[in-house]
């Protein structure tokens, strides 16, 4: 449907306790804004209710929630592009829907062809989770869109019974971008949901690294991995792949694009370098590492990142893991990726 953005006052966001993973009733969310930023507290199932205004629409301001330990999970996903005239919200309720409890697609009836092709490939992508992490991928929904336009603030309502809704736009599924995100985030999803790996950011390497990896067991690398490691992005010989990865603000307005980074922010070099460290483990020490990895781990939660790093040397082998990860070799990584294209 299409509604006018002077008609949408308001949509969800719910308050998540990070280590129990239930509705954090009574939290703050916090929207910096200036000259006062504007708190507003969950109620008893976690839920906020935040205005949408076209000011607060241009502000695009930093969200965050308190106390620690929780997590903001945006119920409606918005993309915007430029100056906002309308708003187009998707629901899986008003489409039809092909699929079962683990994985759906919605769309409009002329829409049919588009949806069986992305489930025949969500089908495919869900194995590989499960084969890579040793775990039951979480139950994911896309809802098939048509052609992006401009002007449009993009909303999707989450389907009910799935931890992810996605809006697969024609053009991103065209130039394969749809698929290789998915897989990405449903790697990441999965693994974070398990473990809570980052209750220490540290391990991004992990989930991101797994991510990138799995994508590209199934579809390849993209096209913008030509740029990531080039000499004039990263003209350093070495980068921390601990603290390599930009850490971009959320924000209650503007869903950053897939996490690859965008123009405001620049690209993470930590994207490519942890790819590259999971291949060459993967490729010396077999595939069976992450599951193992992972079934070690939910034993021993909260995951630090020493004992990720202790884990995977137990089961590998493999010694001065953390050295390697701090000193992550940038032309060694470039010349990996290279061979792979």
């Amino acid at each position: 449907m299409n509604v006018s953005a002077s008609v949408l006052n308001e949509f969800p966001i719910s308050l998540v306790d990070r280590q129990t993973g239930k509705p954090a009733t009574n939290a703050r969310l916090i929207l910096d804004t200036k000259p006062e930023p504007i708190v507003l507290r969950s109620d008893s199932s976690g839920q906020v209710m935040v205005p949408v205004t076209r000011d607060l629409l241009a502000v695009n301001p930093v969200m965050r929630a308190e106390p620690a330990g929780i997590d903001t999970v945006v119920s409606l996903t918005a993309t915007i592009h430029g100056q906002i005239e309308d708003v187009e919200v998707s629901s899986a309720l008003e489409l039809k829907k092909i699929g079962d409890a683990n994985v759906a697609v919605f769309s409009e009836p002329e829409d049919a062809a588009l949806a069986r092709k992305v489930l025949a490939e969500l089908m495919r992508a869900r194995k590989e989770v499960r084969r890579l992490l040793g775990l039951e991928p979480e139950r994911w929904a896309v809802i098939v869109g048509p052609k992006r336009k401009r002007d449009v603030l993009y909303m999707t309502v989450p389907a009910s019974g799935y931890e992810s809704t996605w809006m697969c736009f024609r053009e991103e599924w065209e130039t394969g971008e749809f698929m290789r995100t998915n897989v990405h985030e449903w790697v990441e999803s999965t693994i974070e949901s398990r473990l809570a790996l980052y209750s220490d950011p540290r391990n991004r390497f992990i989930g991101d690294g797994l991510a990138e990896y799995a994508s590209w067991r199934l579809y390849g690398l993209g096209p913008e991995y030509r740029d990531r490691l080039s000499p004039a992005a990263v003209p350093q010989e070495t980068v921390d792949l601990l603290t390599a990865f930009q850490a971009v603000p959320g924000s209650a307005f503007h869903r950053r694009k897939f996490d690859r980074g965008i123009a405001k922010h620049g690209y993470s070099p930590g994207y490519a370098l942890a790819f590259v460290f999971w291949h060459d483990l993967l490729k010396e020490h077999g595939t069976q590492v992450p599951a193992r990895m992972v079934a070690n781990l939910a034993q021993q939660r909260p995951v630090t990142v020493e004992r990720a790093i202790a884990t995977l040397e137990a089961i590998t082998g493999e010694q001065g893991l953390e050295e390697q990860l701090r000193n992550s070799n940038v032309a060694d990584a470039r010349n990996t990726i290279a061979r792979l294209r």
